[in-house]
């Protein structure tokens, strides 16, 4: 390489500062400043993010041209190495200064020459190294310093969100506990509510009597009661006094005809819940008996499938002087099963937790519980098959009213079919209570969902069969 290139190679790395990469490093800086003086604001963050990717571009723009002058600077030191073996070959060949030697003294002057542009440029040289290594660490340096401060920004912002997160959670559980207070201030104002107009609807007296129904879901039991309640003699009382006597936890009215448009009787439905059941026509006769009869309807569940438990309650009103005659209301256990499956399909909140596979089961307990308070207290049972007005219906004339003659109770029981009848009743919309049943109520139950219960089934159908044979009996 001539002694102009390495001229031209000095001169542009002296210019290597106003070129872009410097150019990047100035911007750099200015971005910086501009970082600090806005502190930990959105502008300063992004002012500090710009700086430091200005510095990386530089860093990596300084990287390269450190490379190429570390390129040249051992093409350079080549070129000495062969220069100086030069300059010592001469050196060998000129010997021992001679004045009779031709050319001796331009040749030592050359040599010298040589010599000393040598140790100019090993000396221009080193200068540019320190002063590459001089601007690389102050990038360095510069660098560190914009890294630093994004650590102490991002961690000013994570202890922001942190007590942001602190704070929220803070209001959240104060809304919480202010919201409770709220709700149980709520209920208290309600029950309270409800007791007055449930003490309102107490009209002070308690039936003579009590026609219990005990009964399987989906065994016609709302139309049973209903079909009841149009006795002139019999009606649902108004508040939950004999169903908290007899210790029951459950609806005693079907939400599905509840508060529907239309006359009806405010009920307390369940513990301080009251609800409009939609009142019924009363047949009427003359000579009625002078007995109050009171009429509730429970399913086994309500006593938490514990026959000992429902006998319990049954023989404490009795201890109360409240008489009580049990009335077990059952279907043929297979329709009773598929007709709690419709209903779930048409209302799957309806026992949501129940699964389809578990019905069998759910019928058994309950007939088993039914067959177990037969046993003990004995009763009337009423088959699905006789609603509305079969043999069965007609026995429960002669329990409410011993008197009434047959022509009445048929008359009764005619009309009271048509006001129960399915067709005519209003239930709530997607209520799903009332529907048509499947073509095929087979054994194995829907989608064969019944297969691995078939000895659940059978024993089911026992404990139909003894309670229908029991009451015949």
């Amino acid at each position: 390489m001539s002694r102009g290139s390495f001229k031209r190679l000095l001169v542009s790395i002296r210019r290597w500062l106003p070129t872009p990469a410097g150019a990047l490093f100035l911007a750099a800086v200015v971005v910086a400043v501009a970082a600090v003086v806005f502190g930990g604001t959105a502008l300063g963050v992004a002012a500090v993010l710009t700086s430091a990717s200005l510095v990386a571009a530089l860093f990596a723009s300084a990287a390269r041209s450190r490379q190429a002058v570390e390129v040249e600077l051992r093409r350079t030191r080549q070129q000495l190495t062969r220069l100086k073996g030069d300059a010592q070959r001469l050196r060998d060949a000129v010997g021992t200064p001679s004045p009779d030697l031709p050319g001796r003294p331009s040749a030592v002057r050359r040599l010298e020459q040589a010599e000393a542009d040598s140790a100019r440029l090993e000396r221009e040289l080193s200068s540019v190294r320190t002063s590459m290594q001089t601007q690389s660490n102050a990038t360095k340096g510069e660098f560190g310093a914009v890294s630093s401060r994004l650590d102490r920004l991002a961690e000013a912002r994570r202890e922001d969100r942190q007590s942001t997160r602190d704070d929220f959670r803070a209001h959240e559980a104060l809304v919480e506990r202010r919201s409770a207070t709220l709700r149980s201030e709520i209920d208290r104002q309600m029950s309270r509510s409800l007791r007055m107009v449930i003490g309102q609807l107490d009209d002070g007296t308690v039936p003579d009597r009590l026609l219990l129904l005990v009964t399987t879901h989906r065994s016609g039991s709302t139309r049973l009661i209903d079909v009841i309640r149009t006795h002139p003699s019999v009606r649902l009382h108004p508040t939950a006094e004999l169903w908290d006597r007899l210790g029951f936890e459950g609806r005693r009215y079907p939400v599905a005809f509840s508060d529907l448009p239309g006359p009806a009787d405010l009920v307390e439905v369940d513990r301080d819940q009251v609800a409009a059941v939609p009142r019924l026509p009363t047949f009427d006769y003359a000579g009625r008996s002078a007995i109050r009869w009171g009429v509730e309807k429970a399913h086994p569940q309500f006593a938490d499938f514990d026959a000992d438990a429902m006998v319990d309650g049954i023989r404490r009103l009795e201890g109360d002087g409240v008489g009580v005659d049990v009335v077990f209301g059952v279907r043929r256990p297979l329709d009773a099963m598929w007709s709690m499956h419709e209903f779930k399909s048409r209302q799957p909140s309806w026992y949501a937790r129940l699964e389809t596979a578990a019905i069998p089961s759910w019928i058994e307990r309950s007939l088993r519980v039914i067959r177990d308070v037969q046993t003990e207290l004995g009763g009337l049972v009423v088959d699905h098959a006789d609603l509305p007005d079969g043999p069965s219906l007609r026995s429960i004339a002669s329990i409410v009213d011993p008197g009434m003659s047959s022509d009445d109770v048929t008359s009764w029981l005619r009309a009271a079919a048509g006001w129960t009848a399915p067709e005519t009743r209003r239930q709530a919309p997607d209520s799903g209570f009332l529907g048509s049943p499947s073509e095929e109520r087979v054994r194995n139950g829907p989608s064969g969902a019944w297969e691995g219960v078939a000895d659940v089934i059978t024993e089911a159908e026992s404990h139909y069969l003894g309670i229908t044979s029991a009451s015949r009996g």
